[in-house]
Order: C-alpha cells, then sequence, then structure tokens
C-alpha cells in the first residue's frame, strides 16, 4: 500500500516444525520385589514430560521379565523417542529354620520347620548322618552330626534357595527294674527277672557270695551275704542304664525235725502220808518239745510240764 494504491500478493503456508529433543532410558535391570517398576527417563532439553510404556502398556510390570520399553516425549514443541528393554531378573531367596526342640534324643521323632522368604513350601532332606525322614518329621538314629538340607525350587520370580542345619541327638536314659531276692526254703535254687525301659535284655551278675547264676536261676553253694548286680550296657540309642544290687542272706538248711525219746524217765518214789509227790522226765528231740501225763493210760488233765507235783 502507497499514495498509488495497494496491492495483494498470493496465499503461503508456514510449518513451525518441532525442536528434536533427545531421550535417556535408565534403571533397564532391576530385581524383583513384588512392587511395580518404572524406568528413569531423562531429556534434553531436561524436564520434558515422557510417556513410558511396557509391552505397549502404560502400567509397569511387576513381574520377573522381559519388557520392551518406548520412552515418547509428550511436548508439543518438541520431539523425541528412545526405546529399550526392561529386564526384571528374578529375586534371590533364603531360608530360616524354625527353633529345634530342646532336648534331641535318638529314636524320638521331632517335627522340622522352615520357611522362605518368597513364602513358597520348603522341602527337606537328609544331606548327611543317620537319620528317617518322613515329610517333614525327623528321628535321629545315632548320635552322629546330622546335617538337614532344606530346599526351594523358585518360580518366575525367585530364584531357587537351599540352606543347611545341623545338630547331633544325645541318647535316651533307661533304667532297670530288679526285685528284691526272697530268701528260699532250704537255700534252693531262685529264679530272678529283671526289664529294662528300653526293652534291651538285662545281664545278671553275682557281685560277691556263695552263689553261682545261670539262666537266670541263682544257685547258693553255701551260707553268707550274696550280692546280684543287674545290668544294661545301652546300645546306639540307650545310654547305659544305673547298675540295680539286690542282696541276700542265705542262712544254713534247717536240719530235720527228730523224734522224741526218753532220756530219763520218772522213777518211783515212797512219800510219807500227806506228803506231795514230784515226777520229773527228761526227752530228747526236736523243740519245741511238749509233754503230757498219763495215769493207768488216762491223760491227767492240764499234766502238761516236764516236772510234775502231786499233792495229796
Amino acid at each position: 500500500t502507497n499514495s498509488a494504491g495497494s496491492v495483494t500478493s498470493g496465499t503461503f503456508t508456514l510449518t513451525v516444525n518441532a525442536t528434536p529433543a533427545t531421550v535417556a532410558l535408565g534403571s533397564l535391570a532391576p530385581v524383583y520385589t513384588g512392587s511395580p517398576i518404572t524406568v528413569t527417563t531423562s531429556t534434553a532439553p531436561a524436564g520434558l514430560p515422557v510417556v513410558v510404556t511396557y509391552n505397549t502398556s502404560t502400567t509397569p510390570p511387576t513381574s520377573a521379565g522381559s519388557y520392551a520399553v518406548i520412552a515418547t516425549v509428550n511436548h508439543p514443541n518438541y520431539t523425541g523417542r528412545a526405546e529399550g528393554t526392561l529386564v526384571i531378573a528374578r529375586a534371590p531367596q533364603s531360608i530360616s529354620y524354625a527353633a529345634l526342640p530342646t532336648t534331641l534324643t535318638v529314636g524320638t521323632a521331632f517335627t522340622l520347620s522352615a520357611t522362605a522368604s518368597s513364602g513358597s513350601t520348603v522341602s527337606f532332606a537328609v544331606a548327611r548322618g543317620n537319620a528317617q525322614l518322613s515329610g517333614n518329621t525327623l528321628t535321629p538314629l545315632d548320635t552322629a552330626v546330622i546335617t538337614i538340607r532344606a530346599t526351594n525350587p523358585g518360580d518366575s520370580n525367585y530364584l531357587p534357595a537351599t540352606s543347611d542345619f545341623s545338630f547331633s541327638a544325645a541318647k535316651q536314659n533307661q533304667s532297670i527294674t530288679f526285685p528284691a531276692i526272697t530268701a528260699p526254703s532250704g537255700n534252693a535254687p531262685i529264679t530272678l527277672s529283671a526289664t529294662a525301659t528300653s526293652a534291651l535284655p538285662v545281664t545278671l551278675s553275682v557281685v560277691t557270695g556263695p552263689a553261682t547264676l545261670g539262666n537266670l536261676t541263682l544257685t547258693p553253694t553255701g551260707t553268707g551275704l550274696v550280692i546280684v548286680r543287674a545290668s544294661q550296657a545301652g546300645n546306639d540309642t540307650f545310654n547305659a542304664a544305673p547298675d540295680v544290687d539286690r542282696a541276700i542272706v542265705l542262712a544254713a538248711p534247717e536240719a530235720p525235725p527228730t523224734a522224741p525219746t526218753i532220756a530219763r524217765a520218772p522213777v518211783s518214789q515212797a512219800v510219807a502220808p500227806g506228803a506231795p509227790l514230784t515226777l520229773s522226765v527228761d526227752a530228747l528231740g526236736t523243740n519245741p518239745l511238749m509233754y503230757q501225763w498219763f495215769k493207768d493210760g488216762v491223760a491227767v488233765a492240764g499234766a502238761t510240764p516236764a516236772n510234775l507235783t502231786i499233792s495229796p
């Protein structure tokens, strides 16, 4: 436009192009945590908003595995994009054992317990030693060291885990029941018996005294004090039992009774009229001796002492 008039030019198009920006990805190799995992991004120029997708989804993944990551600048004046792979590794896990019983004895079963940090089931095996394992019930079979191995095979998010635990068991105690020995009549052989709480056989022996012992039969060979000992030496499961001693006094056998005989018979006497008459008799034989006086073949009532006095 001027003093002479005006003129209009032709139509044209102005195009404003977005400025290129760069995007960098970080934290592409994390370990599984059980929570969603996001990658980090940085831009140049700094601070530009970025949209990140994981296998085309904007939801960050949680499970272990590989995910295609695309980060795109979300700004009207800038353009930029980065691609990468997010690899979430399986996490390590640990196994913890529960406390064992305070007392462990050979032959006594107890329950094993262990937990994995992943929360998955733990299985058990005997890695070393002599023990019987059924599920999680373990029975030690001797006092040697036993090593238990707890294992979890892992899963899609956790690596396998193994943990060994060693311990040893003590032998069980036992006791002996040995009844008192009753003196025999006439020192006849005596049958003995003794038992152990372990059900193991008990050994009997003569410690001192005039007697022999065989096949649980005690045979006197004289008189005096006899001491018999019951013993059980134990085995891989049981400790030796405390010895139990029993004593018996063997007396000389009683002599067979002898029939009474008259050693001194009463003698005839002459007494004055009105005077008492005393008659005496001595007898030999096994005591106690008892007497009975007779007159004309008839027992005199109450006349049972060795000396009989008859008053007129």
